[in-house]
């Protein structure tokens, strides 16, 4: 079968800019009221609105943010003047339509100036796929069960996240009731060997630790010289300096090179390095971590290393160490596991998306 016809958007659906409301003309209480944002819920309430909006219209971002089309879960609701509401004909699926506009690249026929800006006239010409409307619906409904999975997938996700980290927050505690405290300069070594050719170059993140830059999505490209960087042996703790109080350190995987901006730290026979590296994104610590930094704002501060080294951390017996780094492995694994997962949830969901909503493959209804 061939692909779907199309139609602009204003012989689908009413458009029309939202009502000016500002944030003091909120309520708290009244109609939902949604705003240019990339949030999914309303902005505020408002007891009295001059356009409310029915069940089954969309909102699009269009000053600021532009996009972002939500299909509000309320019978009645308003929209402001950053916005424009989008009300479906009757022979048009709201859910569809939703798919469809967020299939479209809105951002690109928008107005690029200092605060990109959605007009009416762009929005209305905007070309939509057309199908009939069982199979619009039933587009929607397929479509729909693909982010049920990938929403369950996301919330999951989330659940062993937070989890993992009051992992690292309960065993850390844990631990001082099980043990001394011991400086981290008691149990590292600072490194300042320098680079050599022919190793990987590695980053440090607050949410995953050391990073191999070839496997970043953006391209960083370092124009030091390989000695002009600090060589992290396997096992080396890393951190970042600038971001240490946000929680930005790891273990090298393998040798490698970090940035000279970083501090690199050779643990000692005491300590297992899975077990420092807990201990320095534990709560606690980056508490300590925070307060020991210099600078005179948060974007300055730095946590030097004669300084990381007189913060004091619980150190259990090894046997105990070695118990927690292999909980922490599985904890990861779990995790991990379930990122695969989300990401072929998503990309079945693209590409499924794509074919459906051009009409390159039709669904029977």
């Amino acid at each position: 079968m061939s692909e779907f016809d199309s139609r602009p958007l204003c012989e689908l659906a009413d458009c029309r800019m939202g009502e000016t409301i500002l944030s003091k003309d909120l309520d708290g209480t009244g109609y939902p009221i949604f705003s240019a944002d990339s949030s999914a819920g309303a902005w505020g309430h408002k007891k009295q609105i001059s356009k409310i909006l029915k069940r089954g219209s969309i909102v699009i971002g269009a000053r600021g943010t532009i996009g972002n089309p939500r299909l509000p879960d309320h019978d009645e609701f308003g929209c402001t003047q950053t916005t424009i509401a989008v009300t479906p004909s009757s022979e048009v699926d709201p859910h569809y339509l939703k798919l469809a506009l967020e299939s479209s690249d809105i951002r690109s026929i928008a107005a690029q100036q200092a605060v990109p800006m959605l007009t009416i006239g762009q929005i209305a010409q905007l070309e939509i796929a057309f199908p009939p409307l069982p199979e619009q619906k039933k587009i929607a409904e397929i479509l729909s069960g693909i982010d049920d999975v990938v929403n369950g997938y996301t919330r999951q996700l989330q659940h062993r996240k937070l989890l993992h980290h009051a992992f690292w927050d309960a065993e850390v505690s844990g631990a001082n009731n099980e043990s001394d405290l011991v400086t981290l300069g008691e149990i590292t070594i600072q490194s300042k060997r320098k680079g050599v050719e022919n190793l990987p170059i590695y980053s440090v993140s607050v949410e995953h630790g050391m990073i191999n830059r070839d496997s970043l999505e953006r391209s960083l490209i370092s124009n030091l010289d390989p000695k002009e960087n600090l060589h992290a042996a396997k096992g080396n703790l890393c951190y970042n300096m600038m971001r240490m109080w946000q929680g930005a350190s790891g273990i090298a995987p393998e040798d490698c090179l970090v940035s000279p901006a970083y501090v690199v730290c050779r643990p000692t026979n005491a300590v297992l390095p899975e077990y420092l590296a807990i201990a320095c994104r534990s709560k606690e610590s980056i508490e300590k971590f925070k307060a020991s930094s210099r600078g005179l704002t948060s974007d300055r501060w730095r946590l030097y290393y004669e300084d990381f080294a007189k913060i004091e951390i619980p150190l259990p017996k090894k046997e105990k160490q070695i118990e927690i780094a292999s909980r922490n492995r599985a904890m990861h694994h779990a995790i991990r596991d379930l990122q695969e997962r989300l990401l072929k949830a998503r990309n079945l969901r693209q590409s499924i998306s794509s074919d459906l909503l051009s009409g390159r493959k039709r669904v029977s209804v």
